[in-house]
């Protein structure tokens, strides 16, 4: 079995290792021609941890991570009063068996591509742009800009906000702003 995915965001990186550690076969594709340092600082609850504990990343994330005290909700008006807080640290790591982090995005990228390349080196794929999608029987052709073509079995569409997956699948543009907000 074939198995493609296209984005190597934080979501299609960690996918790809999990496929990987199970015998599969996957490539990701990647529309950049390099996985630069983007976004911010990304919040890794004790579920997420579990998850990078069996993949045996945790130690290594841990290294890079900072593990928040407390998490609190504020009034966004003149008073900054707390709606509520939340403990974190140690409480979560007793409550959960695992911890609650907070890491720079590019290092748990850089984690999950050497952990990858470390498993198999050619898996990931820079400086393609997906451009096509079609479906024959049971296999998948995507092509890409670079006028190249790949089938699959399956195609897991991780490319993001902006996603060309879904755009090429069900004709859906980038979303619509919904009236809500949230910030940190």
């Amino acid at each position: 079995m074939n198995i493609i995915i296209v984005g190597a965001g934080i979501g299609g990186l960690t996918l790809a290792l999990c496929l990987l550690r199970h015998g599969l076969k996957v490539t990701v594709y990647e529309r950049t021609h390099t996985l630069a340092e983007v976004g911010a600082g990304i919040q890794i609850g004790p579920n997420g941890a579990k998850v990078f504990e069996a993949l045996g990343l945790l130690h290594e994330l841990e290294l890079v991570a900072f593990k928040p005290q407390a998490a609190e909700m504020r009034m966004g008006d003149d008073t900054g009063r707390v709606i509520f807080s939340l403990a974190l640290g140690a409480q979560s790591q007793a409550r959960y068996h695992a911890p609650y982090l907070a890491v720079h995005r590019a290092d748990l990228q850089r984690i999950l591509v050497q952990a990858i390349q470390h498993q198999a080196p050619d898996v990931i794929k820079l400086g393609y742009e997906l451009k096509d999608l079609s479906q024959q029987d049971q296999r998948v052709t995507l092509t890409f800009t670079n006028e190249e073509s790949i089938t699959a079995d399956i195609v897991i569409g991780a490319d993001g906000v902006r996603s060309a997956v879904r755009k090429l699948l069900f004709n859906i543009e980038d979303g619509q702003f919904s009236g809500m907000a949230a910030w940190r």
